[in-house]
């Protein structure tokens, strides 16, 4: 993960890197979650992903992207479920 998004801000990825991290980390943070070190991983990962929606170089789409894997995490993984 930290080859796709770097490991400090130093470092800012192409677009399509952040979103293959986004598609990875939603496919499996439910399983990283059940192990201590997994949840280390995880919290080093949304913390770098909160610097990158921070920033203004990205596009209102990958902002969203970032926003969903980490209102995914709060919510223990579950996907909001809309209703009509």
């Amino acid at each position: 993960v930290t080859s796709l998004i770097g490991a400090d801000a130093s470092y800012s990825p192409e677009e399509l890197f952040i979103e293959c991290l986004c598609t990875l980390v939603t496919t499996i943070g439910l399983t990283l979650e059940s192990t201590d070190a997994g949840k280390q991983l995880l919290t080093h990962f949304s913390s770098r992903m909160k610097e990158l929606k921070a920033q203004d170089k990205y596009s209102k789409r990958i902002k969203f992207a970032l926003q969903d894997v980490l209102d995914l995490r709060q919510n223990d993984w579950r996907q909001k479920v809309h209703k009509e």
